[in-house]
């Protein structure tokens, strides 16, 4: 008669054009469906972008006085359930409702719980003593549900809540992630774990990390970003099977749809684990194909992660040649293998202090010439060789000094060199750092000496300050820095080819200027944390789709 539309159908996607309206509302829906989540969806569709859903809602069991009542009543009836059509499929509480909406891409913005007074005497067909006693209770349970001193106690059989379309919502829950790592301590894959973890999408992933050893430095900065970060307190050797069970147990526990291991013994236990405790999807990833196995047990490791191979998804390599070392040893085929190179959050990595602030707590005056090298005091990262490179420095310009920045059990042995070579005060020790962008920001020439490096975290974040480079020509390095266009590559356990290396950038400062603006280009092209975050999110969501979501239909 007032001449609105009336539709008789299903409600479902596809009956409107989407984003058709801007509120719907649903009038004692939900508890009636097989499935509300499907109607819940066809709303999402049809409503614009700031488009509202409300509802009303019986709440049957969050009756105040009637429902102890009702639940005597039901104590003495054989069958429990309606003989009257339209029956309650599901029954809601507020917060059972909430968190329903929320899963199902809603937000809630306002709830609303009250209390109906009994139903009006003509509705009943005969007026018994038992509905003249159900009006009585339930006029006397009204009164109590809706008085304002009550009110924060949600009692009442009806709600009303208003939801706003949550425009992240994808109609699935999020996939349970979890990323698995030895310790969370300050090193170059844990920074790449943190860089990547501020880049990815929260919407899609409900993502926690596991230390098996300890948590550290990075752990705690995960954890400031909201991330939850639990430890075991185990030993990661590879012999320690009680790590593996406790992982087993912890990963059965939290129902994970995606285990990512890192580093190779964690990689060991949290494989096996993962596949005992059912994991649909298992992905590793190596940041080294060096010191990889106990020189007494190599055949027997390479067997095992061999084995391994063959029940993980994907195996993440930081380089091409990681991945081809790791390929032959253990002969897995290479497909099995995905390059993803390393990457810095482009956005965070900045100076937070000035150049004179820097100098200053160095105790400098600015008009030196600063070479530095960020890496762990260990034999593998080549220490020795840059200072006997920089004594030859020195000696053609008096006014260099070098900056070394980390820790290790190398340093006394490399204070001893320095005494040798007669270079105290012309090397300075920093330490562990955090404030990497402040120290790089005051070099001239950033130096990696090492003897072994898959990839090298520290170069591409050299190169991003835009120092020019000069490193050894070893593991995937050749893969960051081009020889003659973003920096200088020589051959490792060289120190004449380091030293002549440098002396050429210090006499060029063209040249020098021209790698480094070559170099940040590089790393903006091909290894920030965005980038890397992305193809991270094409691989697990191929096989979520290939192995989770087909499969678990009416759980996403």
């Amino acid at each position: 008669e007032l001449g609105f539309k009336i539709v008789n159908s299903y409600f479902q996607e596809g009956m409107f054009p989407d984003k058709s309206f801007d509120i719907i509302h649903f009038g004692d829906v939900l508890e009636h469906l097989r499935d509300p989540r499907r109607s819940l969806k066809a709303a999402h569709s049809l409503l614009k972008d700031d488009g509202l859903l409300l509802l009303e809602q019986p709440l049957t069991f969050n009756r105040s006085i009637f429902n102890f009542f009702l639940t005597i009543n039901m104590f003495f009836k054989k069958n429990r359930f309606s003989q009257n059509p339209p029956t309650h499929l599901w029954e809601f509480t507020p917060p059972t409702l909430e968190r329903f909406m929320k899963k199902n891409g809603f937000s809630p913005l306002t709830i609303t719980v009250y209390e109906n007074k009994a139903k009006p005497a003509f509705i009943y067909k005969k007026l018994t003593w038992k509905n003249r006693l159900n009006i009585i209770l339930k006029n006397f349970s009204a009164s109590i549900s809706n008085c304002p001193f009550f009110s924060r106690f949600m009692l009442g059989d009806r709600e009303i809540m208003i939801c706003r379309k949550d425009l992240s919502f994808s109609g699935r829950r999020k996939a349970r992630l979890l990323f698995l790592h030895p310790t969370l301590g300050v090193g170059g894959a844990e920074q790449n774990r943190l860089s990547v973890l501020k880049n990815i999408s929260r919407n899609k992933y409900d993502i926690t990390l596991c230390c098996l050893t300890g948590k550290g430095k990075i752990a705690e900065e995960l954890e400031s970003c909201g991330y939850k970060v639990d430890c075991l307190r185990h030993s990661d050797r590879s012999f320690n099977l009680l790590a593996t069970l406790a992982l087993y147990r912890y990963i059965k526990k939290n129902k994970f749809d995606i285990v990512h291991t890192c580093l190779s013994n964690t990689n060991l236990h949290g494989r096996l684990a993962a596949k005992l405790a059912g994991v649909p999807i298992i992905i590793s990833e190596e940041q080294s194909e060096y010191e990889r196995y106990n020189a007494a047990f190599g055949v027997f490791f390479r067997l095992i992660n061999h084995c391994l191979s063959g029940f993980t998804d994907k195996i993440i390599v930081c380089s091409e040649k990681t991945g081809r070392v790791i390929a032959k040893e253990e002969k897995i085929p290479s497909a099995r293998l995905s390059v993803l190179y390393n990457c810095i959050d482009c956005a965070e990595f900045k100076a937070k202090k000035t150049k004179e602030d820097v100098l200053r707590e160095l105790g400098l005056s600015g008009q030196e010439l600063l070479i530095g090298y960020v890496a762990s005091l260990a034999h593998r990262k080549g220490h020795e060789y840059l200072l006997q490179a920089f004594k030859l420095v020195v000696e053609s310009f008096s006014e260099a000094r070098l900056i070394l920045v980390g820790e290790g059990y190398l340093k006394n042995k490399l204070i001893s060199q320095i005494e040798k070579y007669n270079l105290p005060g012309k090397v300075i020790f920093l330490g562990q750092r955090r404030d990497i962008p402040d120290i790089l920001q005051v070099l001239k020439i950033f130096v990696s000496p090492a003897l072994s490096e898959a990839f090298g975290i520290v170069l591409i974040e050299a190169m991003y300050m835009a120092l020019p480079c000069v490193a050894t020509k070893v593991g995937g390095v050749p893969e960051v820095i081009k020889d003659g266009r973003t920096g200088i590559l020589v051959p490792p356990r060289d120190a004449k080819a380091l030293y002549e290396a440098i002396k050429l950038l210090l006499d060029n400062p063209e040249t020098a200027q021209k790698f480094g603006e070559s170099g940040r280009q590089r790393v903006l092209e091909n290894f920030t944390a965005k980038s890397y975050a992305r193809r991270l999110q094409v691989l697990y969501d191929g096989f979520l789709e290939e192995k989770v979501y087909k499969t678990n239909n009416n759980n996403f």
